[in-house]
């Protein structure tokens, strides 16, 4: 398991990033796949961390990566559309931040990896991606 802090995020990110970008492996689309969706997960939960917030990755079972934060959180009524392109549920709409477009990404990505998103929240507690 991996806890960071917010500002902790960027440097081991950026860290993988090259190394897969140097890698020989014969993975290494699949692998800089993946890594991009982290890294859009990670600058979407970023924006609505609380500053005493935090992110989480584990691998809470085999081919699954659970990231998880300790934000505003998302609410029960704007979970079933957030990954519609465009869709911004409303702490999107009332910080007037949001574009719709990094969970739709997440979201596309996975699908052409023959993955898939899966998405829990709890206002005021926190959100859960696993992929």
């Amino acid at each position: 398991m991996i806890s960071l802090w917010t500002h902790q995020v960027k440097t081991p990110l950026t860290a993988l990033s090259l190394a897969v970008k140097e890698s020989k492996l014969e993975e290494k689309a699949e692998y800089a796949d993946r890594l991009f969706e982290i890294e859009q997960y990670c600058d979407i939960i970023l924006q609505y961390l609380r500053m005493e917030g935090g992110i989480t990755i584990t691998m809470p079972k085999s081919h699954t990566i659970c990231i998880a934060d300790t934000g505003i959180g998302i609410s029960k009524e704007d979970l079933p559309r957030i990954t519609e392109r465009g869709y911004t549920g409303y702490n999107g709409r009332r910080d007037k931040k949001a574009t719709g477009i990094g969970l739709f990404l997440v979201d596309t990505i996975m699908k052409k990896l023959g993955g898939s998103v899966k998405i829990t929240s709890e206002l005021g507690v926190g959100t859960q991606v696993y992929m």
